[in-house]
This record gives structure tokens, C-alpha cells and sequence, in this order.
């Protein structure tokens, strides 16, 4: 009776704790449910979007590619290599000479190019860093999924930060409109995106460039808050409400301009949301009511046994 009452309880437990722990639906904005197209919860994906290695590890890694170099000083890609991690770092300044010389000794490699935009982007030279971010899309237009036109957007509205410090106010780094109203709307033309001309293509740019930007940028940082903003419209609208609503919140620590729109907008969300974990409450009022029951049948259905056998006692083999 025991096992029985286990399977019992384990049977009515299991589609809550599948739902808690794969999370495969998502909501549209319409307060529809139907398959997602991640495998990740939302908390899983928002971990994995900030995930940052640890100093330590970079340190080591550093170290170990310095051995490497020592031991073969001209192998270009191990020199390449050690002058990514030493800019993850934070040293710079040798990270730039390494990869200047890398230039040097063989001109036209993309990842020289963009690897020389990314550090002089970190040491602030903006001027630099969008001549070799518009190099490197010059030998590679396809990296990174042809989202670099982004990296270039985003070094130019911060040349636009440093003469209006409140541009961000009344721009936005798309340049698209995806309204101010609570459930946002599909903008009319893509064409300020230059690259991305469906809301399919710029979501994949979105995620690919704030995943590569995320770790490396501690909030506040308004650029970075705006284009979580934007990316949880274009994930609301294609919809995952609850990523989308993740997503505003990772936003609003960054510092996104659009405080008031984002307030509207990630409640409405969660009116969307609100029922998202009903399998779960249902699954655990079950197992509760299923308990009860438990609690009241269980001792009589013993004492009723224990009466019966008492009635018919077992009659003792006799001795040989």
C-alpha cells in the first residue's frame, strides 16, 4: 500500500515538476500558449546571456597562452589568442601591440580586424574602433551571422553620446519604433536596420551581439539597456512573452531610457503570464488534497485490517 500510495503521489507530481524544470511553452501576446522554440527557461537564458568567466580562469588561460607563444612565436592564431584574453584582462595596451603586429606580419585577416575594433572600443578610442569594426565586415561581411552592422551602430550612437549626452532621450539605437503603448507593434519598415529586414534576422543580430557585449559591459550602460529593450520587443512580438518579460528586467538594470514604456509594458506582460504557472498550483493543490485523503483513509483502513487479523488468528503449526 505503501509503493501504491508513492506511485500515486509521484504520478500527480510530475507534470508540475516538468513544466518547473523545462519550461517548453511560452506565451504570445495574445495569451495564447504554445510550443517554444528554446529548450532553455527564460532564467536559464538571461544565466547564460550574462554569464561571465571567471577572473581566474581568464588568468590562467593568459598564462597558459604565454607558454605557447614563448614556445611558438610565430604561430599567428596562438598570437591572436593570448591578445583576446589579455584584453578580457583588462590589459590592453599589450593586447593592441600584439595585434598590430599580427597586422603587420599578415595584413587581411578578419579576426585581426576585429579583434583591433573590440580593444580600441574598450580603451575608448571610438574613431578607431569603427574603422576596424568596418574593415573587418570588408573581409568578412558574413561573421558573426552578419550582425556586425550592429557593433557599428552601437560605436556610432556613442559618437553621438559624446556630443548630446542626452541623445538616447529622443533616439534609439534600431532607430525603429515598436510604439509606446503596452503590447508593442511590429514597426512599419526595417529599413533603419540596414541589414536586418525582418524581425526573424534582426532578433537573431540582437541576441548574437548582446550575447558577445553583455558580459563585457557592467550596468548602467544605456546603449546596452535600449537594445535589451528592443530585443524583448522583438521576442514579445515573435512570441515569448515570458523571455520577453526577462528580458525588460535585464533592461532596467542596465539603465534603458525608456523607463515609463518599460514599466507599461513588462506589466502587461505579466497579466499575459499571470496563469503561466496554473499546471504547478494544480499539480501541488492535488498532491495536498491527495495527502488529505491519505491522512483520512490510511489509519482506518489499519485499523480495520488489524481487526480482521486479530479475528483470525494464525493457527500454529504443530510441533514434530
Amino acid at each position: 500500500m505503501r509503493h501504491l500510495f508513492r506511485l500515486i503521489l509521484l504520478t500527480l507530481l510530475a507534470p508540475g515538476m516538468a513544466i518547473a524544470c523545462f519550461n517548453l511553452t511560452s506565451t504570445d501576446l495574445d495569451g495564447k500558449s504554445h510550443h517554444a522554440s528554446r529548450h532553455q527557461t527564460q532564467h536559464e537564458f538571461i544565466r547564460q546571456l550574462t554569464h561571465r568567466r571567471p577572473k581566474s580562469e581568464i588568468l590562467e588561460k593568459v598564462d597558459e597562452l604565454r607558454r605557447k607563444s614563448t614556445a611558438n612565436p610565430n604561430d599567428l592564431d596562438v598570437q591572436n589568442d593570448l591578445a583576446v584574453y589579455l584584453a578580457r584582462a583588462g590589459e590592453l595596451s599589450e593586447a593592441l601591440k600584439i595585434l598590430k603586429k599580427i597586422e603587420e606580419t599578415k595584413p587581411g585577416l578578419y579576426n585581426t580586424a576585429a579583434n583591433l575594433g573590440t580593444v580600441y572600443e574598450l580603451k575608448g578610442d571610438v574613431e578607431n574602433a569603427i574603422h576596424w569594426i568596418r574593415t573587418g565586415i570588408a573581409r568578412n561581411p558574413k561573421s558573426h551571422e552578419g550582425s556586425e552592422w550592429l557593433h557599428v551602430r552601437i560605436l556610432e550612437v556613442k559618437q553621438q553620446l559624446e556630443a548630446d549626452p542626452d541623445w538616447l532621450k529622443t533616439h534609439s539605437v534600431l532607430g525603429l519604433n515598436f510604439g509606446v503603448e503596452p503590447k508593442p507593434r511590429l514597426p512599419e519598415s526595417f529599413e533603419a536596420t540596414g541589414e536586418a529586414p525582418t524581425l526573424e534576422i534582426l532578433t537573431l543580430h540582437l541576441g548574437y551581439q548582446l550575447g558577445e557585449r553583455v558580459p563585457l559591459v557592467d550596468p548602467p550602460d544605456p546603449i546596452v539597456g535600449d537594445l535589451l529593450f528592443d530585443y524583448a520587443n522583438c521576442k514579445a512580438l515573435s512570441g515569448d512573452v515570458e523571455l520577453a518579460t526577462a528580458l525588460l528586467d535585464l533592461a532596467e538594470s542596465y539603465g534603458a531610457p525608456q523607463t515609463q514604456v518599460l514599466t507599461t509594458r513588462r506589466s502587461y506582460f505579466r497579466t499575459l503570464t499571470r496563469w503561466s504557472y496554473a499546471p504547478i498550483i494544480a499539480a501541488v493543490v492535488v498532491a495536498i488534497f491527495a495527502l488529505g485523503l491519505a491522512g483520512l483513509f490510511l489509519p482506518g483502513l489499519r485499523r480495520r485490517l488489524s481487526r480482521k487479523s486479530n479475528a483470525n488468528p494464525s493457527v500454529p503449526h504443530p510441533a514434530n
